[in-house]
């Protein structure tokens, strides 16, 4: 394996699969995912379960779970990652490469492999929590619909339009005035006007008052 900064190896493959998933799905990095809450079906997994900085696993935040659905590149991922830990006792998707049991807490992932891996790509650190970032703009970037936006990361679409509103601004683009368009064409009549201002009124000036006469 290649060696990164520091002498520590590259992670294997079964680990650096994390990463393309967290990007991709807006998923918390202290969300730990169990191959129980994949719904292959229906092309969800579920968000029901957060760690403590202690390690302890707790209800996520507002004791909510959710169902979130996988894009391709997710489910790619985790049908890649299936044939390492799917049969393993403890249920989870990603384990330490190491120790081969779950991670204990986020230290342990962030000290071991995500500052390693930027380190060797040249960017400057932060923490992995701006993979949800990363993914928000991105959806929005691409035109997706900021309530849903919002429903796959398990917030609210006033947070969506409070943090992410100068991407929602840059992602229109004019295609909201496109939608618009398109249904006045369907369910509007065409009023087209025949020469230079053909049948205009002017409404401004009309009055609903009898004019006097002299």
């Amino acid at each position: 394996m290649k060696q990164c900064n520091g002498g520590r190896k590259a992670a294997p493959l079964r680990h650096r699969l994390r990463l393309p998933s967290s990007a991709a799905s807006g998923r918390r990095s202290r969300s730990p995912c169990q191959w129980s809450d994949v719904d292959w079906e229906h092309g969800t997994s579920r968000v029901q379960r957060a760690r403590s900085f202690h390690g302890e696993l707790k209800p996520v935040k507002g004791y909510k779970a959710r169902d979130v659905e996988m894009v391709e590149r997710v489910e790619v991922a985790l049908r890649r990652q299936q044939k390492f830990t799917g049969n393993k006792g403890h249920g989870f998707i990603f384990e330490n490469p190491v120790t081969e049991k779950p991670f204990h807490d986020e230290r342990s992932q962030r000290d071991h492999y995500w500052k390693p891996a930027l380190a060797r790509l040249g960017i400057r650190y932060r923490s992995p929590y701006h993979t949800r970032h990363t993914f928000a703009t991105i959806a929005i970037m691409a035109g997706a619909n900021p309530p849903w936006v919002a429903k796959q990361m398990g917030n609210s679409p006033r947070v969506i339009y409070k943090h992410y509103a100068k991407w929602i601004d840059q992602a229109d683009r004019s295609s909201e005035r496109v939608k618009v368009e398109r249904a006045l064409r369907e369910f509007v009549p065409n009023l087209s006007l025949q020469g230079k201002d053909a049948g205009r009124r002017d409404w401004t000036r009309t009055s609903s008052r009898p004019r006097k006469t002299s």
